[in-house]
């Protein structure tokens, strides 16, 4: 989404203001559903099955030999709460009741993200496809490192793959860490607001 437009989202300091005001832009879509009094894991929880249901409609235009590769692509913000799980840490609340939409069982809890790369890259029907998503993968991989994972970062990396994709199934994923981006600022600044908006509530401003 355009930045002027995140700039204009940025004004409304509320949960209910921010969440009614992102249903006037073009990502209405994916915050359809979420409701008004929403706590923040409803929020973690339905922009996580927001973004499996997305790659399983992209996926589902590619055809059989592309559906592993699209369930690990689906999978994939699961990886550090698996491993987080491995090493003894309670369930997050959000995990609860989350729907559990692959055909096969999911990666591991000990998987890294490298060996969820080469598993995703050997789901690939062609090399083609592989040596482009490799590419692709590996400089977005690059954007996140460090400090981080930053939705601003994963997005400029991201839209300048798109632009530069020798493939279409670059673009595929180019356009995919975007929508990524764009799910990870809703979600986060949804749950400041929820929290500012409780803070305020108990301290008797609201």
């Amino acid at each position: 989404m355009d930045k002027r437009v995140w700039r204009q989202l940025a004004a409304y300091e509320d949960f209910r203001g921010y969440l009614q005001a992102l249903n006037g832009t073009v990502l209405a879509g994916f915050a359809a559903n979420l409701a008004v009094d929403a706590d923040v894991h409803m929020v973690e929880r339905h922009f996580r099955e927001t973004w499996k249901g997305y790659v399983a409609e992209i996926g589902s235009w590619h055809g059989d030999a592309f559906s592993k590769a699209f369930r690990l692509l689906a999978e994939l913000p699961d990886l550090p709460a698996r491993s987080f799980l491995d090493r003894g840490e309670p369930h997050p609340v959000w995990l609860a009741g989350a729907a559990q939409t692959h055909e096969e069982p999911p990666l591991h809890a000990e998987a890294t993200l490298d060996a969820w790369r080469a598993a995703f890259l050997s789901a690939l029907p062609g090399k083609p496809e592989r040596q482009e998503a490799a590419h692709v993968l590996d400089r977005l991989i690059a954007s996140g490192r460090g400090e981080g994972p930053d939705a601003a970062r994963l997005r400029e990396t991201a839209e300048r793959l798109f632009r530069r994709a020798k493939h279409p199934f670059g673009r595929v994923l180019a356009h995919l860490a975007c929508v990524a981006s764009d799910l990870m600022d809703m979600r986060g600044e949804l749950c400041v607001r929820r929290v500012l908006d409780r803070v305020a509530k108990v301290e008797g401003v609201a």
